[in-house]
């Protein structure tokens, strides 16, 4: 039987800054690996194009160079043939789909050339980081496969949270999979979003990247990521490689689900918790039970910070687009939006906001008044014109995509005023 083992690598991106080559890490001869299948998952997301940031505030190379050396030296360490494995991205920029997690190769025996093949088609970067897609997806990549399995995950931990920690939870409790991960950079928050992933699986090892930049460390690392559990000769790393180990009895917030079980350990007493220990949201709106005024939200409804839907957007039945209703955000020939809609859209910018895994095809619309190729340029101007405020009230540009359809989509027929009026308006369609 081939062995399988996950390893799950985050690629993040932005804007560039031509400033120090990223470090070229070296392969390590690993020789055998104990566990028995893995498989390679790569976040092509926007954070790591920008420009790292060294301990004395000085740039450093981009993430994205640091995570692609890192993942070649990993890719280069594990011998053929030592497990079932295969390479999965995430986040992911125009070059690949946007379904948010792809498989670029496997799940097959593993061979580095295929490895190192898919990792060239990590060409460019864009959107958030949905760890959790990629940990969900992942369930299916080990379906059919028996054995032990790990993952291994390289990222600068940013913009990850509490969604990723149950997944990964959820991941290991339908695979089995223990959880690593190598941060890029050095932000001590989003070290500790990995460590909390590491001991929802119940088992793995977080660790810097500088500190694998000597091959016999990430030789060290790579055998205790890549353990079964069985092996008792486990490698030790001293101070750079640590095991995440949760306390298995004690139970700190006192919600009914111990701390190596709990996602999230430090829930205010009282509040009712799911099997996760984290508090339920029971509409799934992304406001907590505890504090939602509107508990029972219709799914998909965007809402205020008291968890009640959004004033003058209505949800449409066909494809669950976001539309306006009751308010005219642009006048005749006109992609200036109207006072009354600014207030409109900071409550959609609020909401992006707290449901950080939404993003946005934000797409504008005209009358049929005048040329259709001129109504065309007006609406993608509209809906750039929305994007803009929307991303001026903190919310990433990366999860917002103008698109202008023209005329072509009349929500009434232009046969009056008021109907032409209610035609020239902007709707969005969520991508999640």
């Amino acid at each position: 039987m081939h062995r399988l083992f996950v390893l799950g690598v985050l690629l993040l991106a932005g804007c560039a800054i031509t400033i120090p080559a990223a470090h070229q890490y070296q392969a390590a001869s690993l020789g055998s690996i104990s566990v028995d299948a893995f498989l390679l998952v790569v976040d092509d997301s926007s954070s790591m194009g920008r420009n790292l940031r060294e301990e004395d505030g000085a740039y450093g190379p981009r993430g994205i160079d640091v995570v692609l050396s890192v993942a070649t030296a990993v890719a280069r360490s594990i011998p053929d043939g030592s497990a079932v494995g295969g390479v999965r991205s995430f986040g992911q920029g125009p070059c690949l789909p946007h379904e948010g997690s792809s498989l670029l190769s496997g799940m097959d025996p593993y061979l580095q050339a295929a490895a190192m093949d898919a990792l060239a088609k990590i060409e460019c970067q864009g959107g958030y980081s949905p760890l959790s897609k990629a940990f969900n997806a992942a369930q299916l990549d080990f379906a059919g496969l028996h054995g032990s399995n790990s993952v291994i995950v390289i990222t600068d931990g940013l913009d990850m949270g509490k969604r990723d920690v149950r997944a990964a939870a959820k991941l290991h409790e339908e695979t089995g999979a223990c959880i690593s991960a190598i941060q890029i950079g050095n932000r001590p928050a989003a070290r500790t979003v990995l460590e909390q992933i590491a001991a929802a699986a119940g088992c793995g090892v977080v660790v810097s990247a500088k500190d694998l930049e000597d091959p016999d460390a990430l030789r060290a690392f790579l055998a205790d990521a890549l353990n079964d559990g069985n092996d008792t000769s486990r490698a030790q790393v001293e101070e750079p490689v640590r095991e995440v180990v949760a306390d298995s009895t004690t139970d700190t917030d006192g919600d009914g689900v111990n701390d190596n079980l709990d996602a999230c350990p430090n829930t205010p007493r009282g509040v009712p918790v799911k099997s996760d220990g984290c508090p339920r949201d029971s509409d799934g709106d992304g406001i907590t039970d505890d504090i939602d005024a509107c508990p029972r939200t219709s799914r998909g409804t965007p809402v205020d910070a008291n968890g009640c839907a959004l004033r003058g957007i209505e949800v449409t039945e066909e494809g669950g687009a976001w539309r306006v209703s009751g308010e005219v955000l642009f006048g005749f020939n006109s992609d200036a939006l109207r006072e009354e809609a600014k207030e409109l859209l900071s409550g959609i910018a609020g909401f992006l906001q707290r449901n950080g895994d939404v993003s946005l095809d934000v797409e504008g619309h005209t009358d049929d008044v005048g040329p259709a190729m001129y109504n065309k340029k007006l609406s993608l101007q509209r809906a750039t014109t929305t994007v803009d405020y929307i991303v001026a009230q903190g919310v990433s540009s990366s999860r917002l995509f103008a698109i202008g359809k023209g005329e072509t989509s009349p929500l009434v027929a232009n046969d009056s005023d008021e109907n032409r009026q209610l035609n020239r308006r902007v709707e969005f369609r969520p991508r999640r």
